[in-house]
């Protein structure tokens, strides 16, 4: 590799979850050249999809409600759960952790909705559920049938289930499990992308059942460098020297914080302006709308600021696939790729629900509803005062989050419902599947847009393409990172931008792009 100087000024276009890791871990992995950051985020807030609300009550002098209009949980697994764990007690913010330990119902419990009704997804409840057994039963029958042969390259999550196990799997609990992760349709998503590990299986040992029995050979290919640094910093984590909620917190099933998951980006803004106030600018209000190389840099045109433009020495884009495209388009320096990649995105809208007193509803987390129920617009429904109680400030109420839309759902109707519409829906909703006829206290709507990238067949090869024209037309002065790429959970998104940050500031490649893992999917 090419030895270069570590780059004296970043520019970071974004400023959701990753964009924010990224500007963080440029200034605290600095070399002796310490570098200026300039992060610019195009709404008068950071924090991306991440947001918390602490909302009055109506007609009460009592205290608020916290709604979550993005992700409410993280999962402590894997590098990317522990990095963002480590990034959590780095923070100080041992005092704000929420838990679910693995015996919680919480934990326990998850539900499928079908034939109208809830479906409990363990061992003896699937026994005895007439939706799920008759597909469980059916991908038990599936390998002793055996599978026909491997798809070339890659294949949709629903081919391949359906393949190896049975359609009726598929489209009873996969395609529900992809809803909400996804919010997306399993006929079109990526089984190499978004479940590599099953993908790996088969390519590794020729047989899908015969990587199952006998995993090891893969297992040892698996162990990357930054797996095993997680494994070591989870050791770490859980010494007696951490913070008590910090080692539950290794150990618990999910966690969160006292007011919500808008804590931890709050506390890299607060961080970075306090401990590098020469080094780190932040521009709210400041779209970027070119990027564009020049012979000494690279320049970012942009509304808001002096001049309306940025010279750097380098540019992490966190913005999505589609955006970015935009923003590339009019230079001589084709991303087909890139194109491709941000050509498709689910809308989903979060309705945040508050009932007076204790519903009676299933202790759970939630339910999720399969692609193949076609009475509902729903994708799911949290459980939130069941899951984290603590959130509920001490008042005798419940809160429900419902989602709608998705990739296979109405999701290109969303623009034409107002927010009436919405909080109907979830109404509705909660009615018809959990019983609930009365009024709730509070409800709320928000409608997040292109808020979770698809990940269609053929994603990983799209990401070695886009990594070859990023080293080849852009020399080095741009790398992206975010949910478009490499992950769309919370974790990823702080780890692959942390990874990211790290190879810029050890500045022992010239052409970091971000997107070096795909080579390894």
């Amino acid at each position: 590799m090419t030895r270069m100087a570590a780059p004296r000024h970043f520019v970071v276009l974004g400023g959701g979850a990753a964009g924010l890791s990224a500007a963080y871990h440029l200034l605290r992995s600095a070399s002796a050249t310490q570098p200026r950051v300039t992060l610019l985020e195009a709404a008068g807030r950071v924090g991306g999809w991440v947001r918390s609300e602490q909302v009055p009550l109506a007609d009460s002098k009592e205290g608020t409600i916290l709604c979550e209009t993005g992700p409410r949980t993280l999962r402590p697994a894997g590098a990317a759960g522990i990095a963002t764990l480590q990034l959590v007690n780095e923070l100080g913010l041992a005092d704000q952790l929420l838990t679910v330990p693995h015996t919680a119902p919480a934990a326990r419990n998850r539900y499928i909705y079908g034939d109208g009704r809830l479906h409990l997804l363990r061992p003896l409840s699937i026994l005895r559920s007439s939706y799920v057994r008759p597909a469980v039963l059916s991908a038990m029958a599936g390998p002793l049938r055996g599978s026909s042969k491997p798809a070339a390259g890659d294949e949709s999550l629903y081919a391949f289930v359906a393949r190896h196990f049975s359609p009726m799997l598929a489209e009873r609990v996969v395609s529900a499990v992809v809803s909400g992760i996804y919010a997306g349709d399993i006929h079109e998503l990526s089984v190499r992308a978004c479940a590599n590990r099953l993908w790996r299986l088969e390519r590794d040992h020729g047989s899908f059942l015969r990587g199952l029995l006998n995993p090891q050979p893969a297992k040892k290919q698996q162990e990357a460098p930054e797996v095993l640094q997680a494994r070591a910093l989870r050791d770490v984590l859980r010494a007696s020297g951490s913070p008590a909620s910090v080692q539950a917190a290794v150990n618990a099933s999910v966690y969160s914080f006292r007011g919500g998951m808008q804590t931890l980006t709050d506390a890299l803004v607060e961080r970075m302006q306090r401990e590098w106030p020469d080094q780190f600018e932040l521009r709210l209000h400041c779209r970027a709308q070119s990027v564009q190389v020049q012979p000494d840099g690279i320049e970012v045109r942009h509304t808001g600021g002096e001049g309306r433009s940025t010279r750097a020495d380098h540019v992490i884009s966190a913005l999505p696939a589609g955006i970015m495209r935009t923003l590339v388009e009019t230079q001589d320096r084709p991303l087909p790729a890139l194109a491709e990649i941000g050509k498709t995105s689910a809308n989903v809208a979060v309705v945040n629900l508050t009932y007076s007193g204790r519903l009676n509803i299933p202790d759970g987390f939630g339910y999720l509803i399969p692609a193949t129920v076609a009475d509902t617009i729903a994708l799911g429904v949290v459980f939130d005062s069941h899951t984290l109680p603590e959130q509920d400030g001490g008042l005798a109420i419940t809160r429900l989050t419902v989602m709608l839309g998705g990739r296979q759902r109405w999701s290109d109707a969303l623009d034409t419902m107002s927010e009436a519409d919405f909080i109907s829906q979830a109404q509705r909703t909660v009615r018809e599947h959990l019983g609930v006829d009365m009024l709730p206290l509070d409800a709320r709507a928000h409608v997040q847009r292109k808020c979770i990238p698809q990940y269609r067949v053929g994603h990983v090869t799209l990401l070695q393409q886009l990594h070859n024209e990023l080293a080849q037309h852009y020399g080095g002065r741009l790398s992206l990172t975010g949910a478009s790429y490499l992950g769309v959970s919370l974790n990823d998104c702080i780890w692959r931008a942390q990874q990211l940050a790290k190879r810029l500031s050890a500045g022992t490649d010239s052409t970091v792009t971000g997107l070096e893992a795909a080579s390894m999917l």
